[in-house]
């Protein structure tokens, strides 16, 4: 899992930018997909961004670096998985909401975060989000980002 640091701001930035979308931080999983969206305060009938931090590493980039001081740097990614509820043309409607979301992540600095790349959005089966019994559709897009901790 990200930083604190790192998942604070990526959900701020996109409840200030793009206040339109539905967040849910997927951390830590889900049994019942329902349950799951009604505590995030998500209908089963609307769309929703789904997020997912996946850890890199942190290594020091200063020398000297300590446990207590000195500049560390946290690299990962950020799965961004676009959700809407299935119906036709749904992937036309996936894809516009992607693409805003695209141009707003695409070479920013949040905060200290620094976005480094950002992934098309990909509908395939096992590179998205996989809803047993269907009901959605999903496509998921990946941030790599870095964050440089100064001790």
């Amino acid at each position: 899992m990200s930083s604190s640091y790192v998942r604070t701001q990526i959900k701020d930035f996109l409840t200030a930018e793009a206040p339109t979308e539905k967040q849910a931080d997927m951390s830590g999983g889900y049994e019942d997909i329902s349950q799951f969206l009604s505590d995030k305060g998500i209908t089963m009938l609307e769309p929703w961004i789904g997020l997912q931090f996946i850890p890199g590493d942190e290594q020091p980039i200063t020398i000297p670096a300590q446990n207590d001081q000195g500049v560390y740097r946290e690299t990962g990614a950020i799965f961004i998985h676009l959700v809407d509820v299935a119906k036709p043309d749904v992937n036309d409607s996936i894809l516009a909401r992607g693409e805003i979301l695209r141009n707003l992540f695409r070479g920013r600095r949040i905060g200290e975060v620094k976005i480094e790349s950002v992934t098309p959005l990909n509908f395939e089966l096992g590179a998205t989000l996989d809803f047993d019994g269907g009901g959605f559709v999903a496509a998921t897009m990946i941030l790599s980002y870095e964050n440089d901790l100064n001790l």
